[in-house]
């Protein structure tokens, strides 16, 4: 939620104006940032919103004070936090038709699941899209195998996978 943004150098610089904005106009109270930068890259102080659109643009001074115009507009999306997950835990052992659960995630229109028995899920038994945070399996996974899980959030801007947690069935 703090992005790198990083352009060309030319020659005469002295420093750069950079803005930030939820609109592609930068129209008043739409801009976000508004901040000077020496480097020819920036990074926000502040993390940006979640699930959002944002564009940034840029211009650059000479010594003098003399300014360039903006430059093109350009724009990246921000994503969902991915789900923290709750259970079961790692190295769990656990019944033959698990429950799943995960924190939820504010602006998510659902989640998917993933459950292999592979840690690069090269294959999965279980891929399924649910609307809220948690899924119990309605078939039974093999007993003494281990199973890998992790999930992410659905929406506007999907997230990353949580990260990837195992549990074996007893």
């Amino acid at each position: 939620y703090t992005p790198i943004l990083d352009w060309n150098d030319p020659a005469g610089a002295d420093h750069y104006q950079v803005q930030i904005a939820t609109a592609s106009t930068f129209a008043t109270g739409s801009v976000m940032v508004d901040a000077t930068s020496t480097p020819s890259s920036f990074i926000p102080l502040s993390a940006l919103a979640a699930n959002s659109t944002f564009y940034w643009r840029v211009r650059v001074y000479d010594a003098a004070g003399q300014y360039s115009n903006w430059s093109s507009v350009r724009h990246f999306h921000t994503t969902l936090p991915a789900p923290a997950l709750i259970s079961p835990g790692i190295n769990a052992n656990t019944s033959s038709l698990p429950a799943f659960d995960w924190a939820d995630v504010t602006g998510a229109t659902g989640y998917v699941i993933q459950v292999s028995t592979s840690s690069s899920f090269s294959s999965t038994k279980i891929n399924k899209t649910v609307a809220v945070s948690s899924y119990t399996t309605t078939s039974n996974l093999m007993l003494g195998k281990k199973y890998y899980w992790p999930v992410y959030t659905k929406g506007a801007f999907n997230s990353l996978w949580s990260e990837v947690r195992y549990f074996t069935i007893q």
